[in-house]
């Protein structure tokens, strides 16, 4: 994760750490610190764009979550001994710990939003009663799928264009106005909008899905 003049920074002062033993035995694994990728103490939201992202080495998050847009171009991103390729449209969150990197980037940009939902203290009421909630947000620890992490879908281009133009408010607000009065309230407010229209994209997607599915299936039954 990069922004113009600050990736630099955020690659030199990463801590170094062991190689993970289990995952990662040759590779060597780095943190990125929270105070790093927050713009204010004690409000742990963000948004950080990359219109040229760099290929980082495989790396840890510091107790956040990130959420991440691709807007232009393709690449490849490994996660958890996991390679998965990436373009223009996808969508995809990195939770908690697990090990990533960008191993390749062909004109790749992507945006960012880090956030840490529990100190952020949103109510979450019935969300996880939806699928796309537990689909995006939820490790079943009981599941060993190889690709239980890979929490990446496509969006439509009318979907992806809605949720970046909220991304891009809330960047407004967190970084280019940080002394407008009751930021933090309209950020919050903008940061649930976007998980809700995110989520509801997410079922239209699953739905399309499963639609597609049904209709070949009745195309081999007449066959």
């Amino acid at each position: 994760m990069t922004t113009s003049g600050s990736g630099i920074i955020f690659i030199l002062i990463m801590k170094r750490l062991r190689p993970n033993p289990r995952d990662y035995p040759t590779k060597s694994v780095r943190t990125m610190p929270r105070k790093n990728v927050f713009p204010e103490p004690g409000f742990p939201l963000g948004v950080f764009p990359s219109l040229n992202q760099g290929l980082l080495d495989y790396h840890v998050h510091e107790d956040f979550t990130e959420l991440v847009l691709v807007t232009e171009g393709s690449g490849v991103h490994e996660i958890a001994g996991q390679s998965y390729p990436i373009i223009a449209g996808d969508v995809f969150l990195v939770l908690g710990d697990l090990v990533h990197c960008y191993s390749e980037g062909f004109g790749l940009a992507i945006v960012n939003v880090i956030f840490n939902w529990e100190e952020l203290g949103l109510p979450q009421f019935d969300v996880g009663e939806l699928a796309a909630f537990q689909s995006l947000f939820v490790i079943d620890p009981v599941n060993t799928d190889p690709d239980r992490f890979d929490h990446r879908f496509r969006l439509e281009t009318d979907d992806f264009n809605t949720v970046l133009h909220l991304v891009n408010e809330l960047d407004d607000l967190l970084n280019r106005h940080p002394a407008r009065p009751g930021r933090h309230f309209l950020a919050l407010s903008r940061f649930m909008e976007l998980i809700a229209r995110l989520l509801e994209a997410y079922e239209r997607t699953a739905d399309s899905r499963s639609e597609e599915h049904t209709s070949e299936l009745q195309s081999l039954a007449y066959l």
